[in-house]
């Protein structure tokens, strides 16, 4: 079992904790070995940080409460993985985006047509994400 978690600002729409509980059969792309916070060689398309140790996420974590910054949360039994980044209101966003939470942030976008499904590519979903960097 792991959680999603949208912070205000970052896909929530009213400010009270609001986990997401699923099952994962497969990793996220924000989970794979071959990203550099997870140890690999690749970056990630945003900033994003993995703890191991709770201690630290909360480090981090009241860090970015005592600056308001949004923030996208993925927990699975073996670490936390935390996406800082602008708010969902920023005029770098479009409607599109926008109200991207924890699992666009953690490269799974979900789309409302076939031609929308069409028209996005890999790369194009890499420079939507890369948009979120602070």
């Amino acid at each position: 079992l792991s959680l999603g978690y949208n912070s205000v600002g970052a896909g929530a729409s009213v400010n009270h904790l609001h986990f997401q509980s699923f099952v994962q059969a497969a990793p996220l792309p924000v989970q794979d070995a071959c990203f550099v916070h997870n140890g690999g060689d690749i970056p990630y398309p945003l900033p994003c940080y993995r703890f191991s140790d709770p201690a630290n996420a909360w480090l981090k974590l009241d860090q970015l409460h005592q600056r308001n910054t949004p923030y996208n949360l993925v927990y699975s039994p073996a670490c936390l993985h935390l996406i800082p980044r602008i708010p969902q209101d920023s005029t770098r966003l479009n409607d599109q985006n926008r109200g991207y939470g924890w699992s666009e942030m953690a490269g799974v976008v979900t789309l409302f047509s076939h031609e929308a499904f069409e028209e996005m590519s890999a790369a194009m979903f890499e420079t939507e994400l890369a948009g979120f960097a602070l």
